[in-house]
């Protein structure tokens, strides 16, 4: 047999948010001048501890809003989070900074055990590249500055290396089973 059949469709969502990103790059450039060594993971570019959001109040407001806007997914697919309102009780495990220069990359990797993982796009060359999520085939997404995507975290996905910047706000997520 030649061909393959997909039997489960996987959601990635996207939106794009109007959020002043020359403030955010500010906080986020402020915050890798403090901490600029950087995490050792499978991001290899530099990225802040996954508990960012505790080390720096000044990323709250701008976590409150990208959380308000997924939250609201639920308006137009009824399966997000589940049939039974869990969107209401989705709250934030893990926050970090990436900025990606010349060359930097990502290795394949997901993010079980969070149902859900949030990209927020604050700066992105039009040269940069895409993420790729890996399945029967490989959707690739070109950010945008001001682009949140929103994806299940047991979806492997990956950078290649990017010939411009990108600088981003990732997000673990978490349903509390109320």
């Amino acid at each position: 047999m030649n061909s393959q059949n997909v039997l489960v469709s996987v959601p990635v969502y996207t939106k794009i948010l109007d959020i002043d990103n020359d403030k955010l790059k500010r906080i986020i450039q402020n915050h890798r001048q403090v901490f600029d060594k950087g995490n050792s993971s499978n991001v290899k570019a530099w990225n802040s501890a996954k508990n960012t959001h505790k080390i720096n109040p000044h990323f709250q407001p701008y976590i409150d809003e990208i959380l308000s806007h997924i939250k609201g997914i639920k308006q137009y697919d009824r399966t997000f989070c589940g049939f039974a309102g869990f969107e209401n009780t989705l709250y934030l495990r893990d926050f970090w900074a990436i900025m990606y220069d010349n060359s930097d990359y990502t290795k394949s990797h997901q993010h079980f055990p969070c149902p859900y993982v949030a990209s927020y796009y604050v700066e992105a060359d039009e040269n940069c590249s895409p993420i790729h999520f890996d399945g029967v085939q490989t959707l690739k997404i070109m950010p945008e500055s001001g682009m949140l995507i929103v994806w299940p975290g047991t979806l492997y996905h990956s950078v290649p290396p990017t010939h411009g910047k990108r600088t981003v706000l990732a997000m673990n997520l978490l349903v509390k089973n109320e």
